[in-house]
């Protein structure tokens, strides 16, 4: 069996793989494997080899962890003797996991985070560019007062340990 092809993107929050193969005589299956470090791997999706000459595989890893997520393909033949592939990398942010409501915002905006994403700061610029405001959110309390802001364009900068991302929204 030969691997032809083996890559992967985030779309949306979750990361597709896709994988090229050709001469799957002597194989049995393919075990997909997921680390967080490059070092342990965790099988995560096994499926049987389809024996064609040129075979085209794709899954797609619903719960990927924020951050730097590792895959790899255990190629398995009849013998059970098996061989690993190379190594993807796929930098998984979490960037749609993170939203304001409502927006246009009255007195206050809702912050949805991602569950693993901790405490995060939370700093408010004007549409120019100045700092109007810093304040701590996280899961158990996902809310930022803009009580007295005047209305406007404002940005929202969210940022924890290893993400930053930025939100636009409209005060009314």
């Amino acid at each position: 069996m030969d691997l032809i092809s083996f890559t992967g993107r985030t779309e949306k929050n979750k990361v597709l793989l896709n994988r090229k193969t050709e001469n799957e005589i002597n194989a049995s299956h393919y075990e997909i494997e997921r680390s967080t470090d490059g070092i342990i791997f965790k099988q995560i999706d096994r499926v049987n080899a389809q024996g064609n000459h040129v075979n085209f595989y794709k899954y797609t890893d619903a719960s990927p962890i924020s951050g730097v997520n590792y895959y790899r393909l255990k190629q398995t033949d009849p013998n059970n003797s098996f061989k690993y592939s190379y190594v993807v990398s796929i930098l998984y942010d979490g960037s749609e996991e993170i939203t304001v409501y409502p927006n246009p915002a009255k007195d206050k905006i809702n912050v949805r985070l991602p569950v693993t994403g901790g405490t995060w700061t939370a700093t408010i610029f004007s549409n120019t560019g100045k700092q109007i405001k810093t304040t701590e959110v996280s899961t158990a309390n996902p809310v930022i007062t803009v009580f007295g802001l005047p209305p406007g364009n404002y940005i929202l900068r969210l940022k924890n340990k290893s993400l930053q991302k930025t939100v636009n929204f409209l005060k009314e």
